[in-house]
């Protein structure tokens, strides 16, 4: 008995140095930002969480070729949404890796994105974030796609793998909440 305890023992031991191991030797093989890399800079300046409670501004949204210039707004409950876009607060924040999503209305509240369906593959979109030292850092998207998909088919939401992108969701078509219309761009 006392032989099976100690082989539990040492097989316990020699798990928990092989997952320490691999912890450290995955932490040793993530590539730091070259020095003088003006965007590591720039993003390790941005909060890494949530940058507030919902309805909190969080930067501005920016699509020149439909002449949009709005406050981007944290989350996307129907009180955020009144004010403009939102930021769907289970996706990444701009700046950071992953598929930041946003929600825009096109016929209430204003419509802020009445003209959404108008871009086109290579349009840019900018957005900026506030940084943790003060001021915005702004972040240049080009339109990849648009897509029209049901309310229901959040798979949109999802993250690229090995792309940053950002993903835009509004009600289509105008004056309907029967679709979605997606206009999907990459990180320039």
């Amino acid at each position: 008995m006392t032989g099976t305890r100690t082989r539990r023992k040492l097989a316990f031991v020699a798990v928990l140095a092989l997952t320490l191991s691999v912890i450290v030797v995955g932490q040793t093989l993530r590539p730091e930002p070259a020095s003088g890399d003006a965007t590591a800079d720039i993003v390790g300046d941005l909060p890494n969480n949530i940058s507030g409670k919902a309805g909190e501004q969080i930067g501005s949204f920016q699509i020149p070729t439909i002449d949009l210039d709005q406050p981007l707004y944290e989350g996307t409950n129907a009180a955020t949404l009144k004010n403009g876009p939102g930021h769907y607060r289970t996706t990444p924040l701009p700046g950071k890796s992953g598929n930041v999503a946003i929600a825009c209305h096109r016929t209430t509240f204003g419509a802020p994105c009445f003209r959404l369906g108008e871009l086109k593959k290579g349009d840019e979109i900018r957005i900026s974030r506030k940084r943790i030292s003060g001021g915005d850092v702004w972040f240049t998207y080009r339109v990849t796609q648009t897509l029209v998909v049901k309310p229901s088919q959040n798979d949109v939401l999802r993250a690229v793998p090995y792309v940053d992108t950002l993903t835009i969701t509004t009600c289509h078509p105008l004056y309907s909440d029967k679709q979605r219309l997606i206009i999907q761009a990459e990180l320039v």
